[in-house]
């Protein structure tokens, strides 16, 4: 995506210097002409200047977190930690360490995932493609095919900036991947879990999660 927009701004000062170049030979037409001439170089520069909106526009779109679901289930590297996570006892408050991905993948057995969300008590950087990869194997606590939401947290912007919501839920077990896409190089984020309201009941569910890039 910077290429195609490198690629624009070059496009962008090329047609610049010709506009530039017809302009200082108006200078020796006549009045009538260089009128003429005027409203066409305008015209030229409204086109211009509504290229560069678009070019950025679609360069920062691009840029904005969101998710994508893997076909496969993600092969999940050895973890260098293990961690506990339960809405009951711990785990709902934002993170203030730091993990390192590059150096393995975070693993967290989720005791309990309720209606308040539940942070990894890690927080993360993406990976060169801007990416974070979440897989997940969660369990019905009541036999409803309770849904799991995974939020990404972005701690710079103090906020979830984008969900992935699961399939239901069973007694068996369902295991699922998905990544973030998106996603600022530069930003911390922690990964949240929280069990989906299904209309009747608040219900929980349990499992297991890793991180990785």
């Amino acid at each position: 995506m910077a290429t195609g927009h490198l690629s624009n701004d070059y496009a962008v000062r090329r047609l610049m210097v010709a506009i530039f170049k017809k302009f200082m030979l108006s200078m020796s037409i006549d009045s009538e002409r260089k009128e003429l001439f005027m409203k066409k170089t305008l015209c030229a520069l409204l086109s211009v200047v509504m290229l560069l909106s678009m070019s950025v526009t679609a360069f920062a779109e691009s840029t904005v977190p969101s998710t994508e679901q893997c076909n496969t289930i993600l092969y999940i590297s050895p973890a260098m930690r293990y961690d506990t996570l339960n809405a009951n006892t711990k785990g709902t408050s934002v993170p203030k360490e730091f993990y390192d991905l590059s150096q393995g993948s975070y693993y967290a057995t989720l005791e309990v995932v309720g209606v308040s969300w539940l942070y990894t008590n890690y927080y993360f950087y993406a990976n060169s493609d801007g990416k974070l990869n979440v897989t997940y194997t969660i369990y019905s606590d009541t036999g409803r095919p309770t849904k799991m939401k995974v939020g990404l947290y972005d701690l710079e912007a103090k906020k979830i900036v984008t969900t992935w919501t699961s399939s239901g839920s069973t007694l068996a077990g369902i295991t699922e991947s998905f990544s973030f896409i998106n996603c600022d190089l530069t930003h911390r984020y922690a990964v949240a879990f929280v069990a989906v309201f299904d209309g009747f009941s608040h219900d929980s569910i349990h499992g297991s999660a890793s991180v990785s890039h």
